[in-house]
């Protein structure tokens, strides 16, 4: 039982006022016991040793009261050291006890929660029963704090890692949790945020790898070194980054990216306009080229069919070729195939009339002589002696002697014509004309 403060200064009072009545109740009680009853560490037995020696000495009164006062300030003493010690235990055990319940509070607050099931509804008994029973709940919360501090720990980590990437510069290790607050309101705010940056920076990846495409097919197209363009941007674009690398996605790289890409389609553009303006001049001087060669082969042609008096191909087909090569429609190859062929077809079929032709010629040769013949028959000066009259004489007669062979010779050329039409299945005609119906006026 602890003592308070007014009981112990009645308490001590009565123990100076009455010390000497105390010292002689216990002399007056020593007789009563054998010294073998007392127990050694008794303050009787303790006593009765002073008294003894005491009285052996011949202590004085005075100094024996003296000496038993000092003995009971100091067993005084004692006992208040005693109660002091006990009061401060108290009071720690009070202040444990508030400490635990403001905590146990806090952090019912901090995480959001109304109550928890494992507390006690109302504490009572001694304050170390009390303490006792809100311990194992002030336990439980501690951990549940700390596991909750990690989740957030990790999601701003997390936050705090992607946020970094977008701005452009390095995390900051160190993650300052607010300990006033870890609801799980609070913690979903954070995963809401953490959950729109990874779109962000998945949106932004996207981006960068677009850019990037772009870049490596615009470098590819004008031979250029697409992995030094993208390193000049960032080191981190090449594709090679370690655990430590992440590709840069900030505002800055997806501006530099952006930039390269108009410069590079600028610069192919400009190319491009350099191209066509060289392929236009290549194409103009292809179509001279062929042209020339166009009509080149056209003279060629137009030469075997007029010495064989073939028909010229029409002035359309030859119209629209021409067309054709001045559009560019026409390749050389293609040109050169069209007209090698009309002039293979004309070279074969002057082969094939070589033989009427001669027969042709020869009577259209033996024709004329006729014609001369005729007019020189006419002539009636023909036998007068003068200059030339005997060359004429003498053309005169071969004359006849041609003239005579003409029936055989049309009926001979009649003959091959006809066999020429059979085998080639349509119509010889000489210069776009008949040749039967020439021949048979003749006859």
């Amino acid at each position: 039982m602890l003592l308070d403060q007014g009981n112990l200064l009645c308490f001590t009072t009565t123990r100076r006022n009455c010390s000497r009545i105390y010292e002689m109740a216990a002399f007056a009680m020593l007789p009563s016991f054998p010294s073998s009853a007392i127990p050694e560490s008794s303050c009787g037995y303790l006593l009765q040793e002073l008294k003894l020696i005491w009285d052996e000495v011949g202590q004085d009164q005075l100094e024996r009261e003296r000496i038993l006062l000092e003995l009971e300030q100091e067993c005084i003493d004692m006992y208040r050291r005693k109660v002091d010690s006990a009061n401060i235990s108290r009071v720690r055990l009070h202040q444990a006890l508030a400490d635990s319940e403001a905590e146990f509070t806090n952090l019912l607050l901090s995480l959001g929660e109304r109550s928890f099931p494992g507390r006690p509804e109302k504490l009572t008994g001694t304050l170390k029963q009390q303490l006792d029973a809100i311990t194992p709940a002030l336990h439980e919360m501690q951990l549940r704090k700390e596991e909750r501090m990690n989740q957030f720990r990790e999601v701003q980590t997390q936050i705090q890692r992607i946020a970094s990437e977008i701005a452009g510069h390095q995390p900051d290790c160190n993650v300052l949790v607010n300990e006033g607050d870890l609801s799980l309101k609070k913690l979903d705010e954070h995963q809401n945020e953490l959950q729109r940056l990874h779109k962000e920076k998945n949106a932004r990846l996207r981006k960068v790898e677009d850019h990037i495409k772009v870049v490596q097919n615009l470098a590819e197209t004008m031979a250029m070194d697409a992995s030094t363009i993208i390193g000049d941007i960032h080191p981190s674009l090449l594709g090679g980054s370690t655990a430590q690398q992440s590709r840069n996605i900030s505002d800055t790289i997806l501006e530099g990216l952006k930039s390269k890409v108009e410069q590079l389609k600028d610069e192919k553009r400009k190319r491009t306009e350099k191209v066509e303006s060289e392929v236009e001049r290549l194409d103009q001087l292809k179509a001279s080229k062929m042209k020339e060669l166009f009509l080149k082969k056209l003279s060629e042609l137009r030469e075997i069919c007029q010495k064989s008096h073939l028909e010229v191909p029409s002035g359309s087909e030859m119209d629209k070729i021409m067309n054709l090569i001045m559009s560019g429609e026409m390749d050389h190859a293609d040109l050169l195939v069209i007209m090698e062929e009309h002039i293979s077809q004309a070279k074969e079929e002057a082969c094939s009339r070589k033989d009427i032709m001669e027969k042709v010629e020869k009577w259209m040769a033996s024709c004329e002589e006729e014609q001369w013949l005729e007019e020189y028959s006419k002539d009636e000066n023909r036998y007068s002696v003068s200059r030339g009259a005997h060359k004429n004489l003498k053309r005169a007669e071969r004359a006849r002697i041609i003239v005579n062979k003409i029936p055989d010779l049309v009926e001979l050329l009649m003959a091959k014509t006809k066999i020429w039409e059979d085998e080639r299945m349509k119509i010889f005609l000489y210069d776009k004309v008949r040749q039967e119906p020439m021949a048979l006026i003749h006859l």
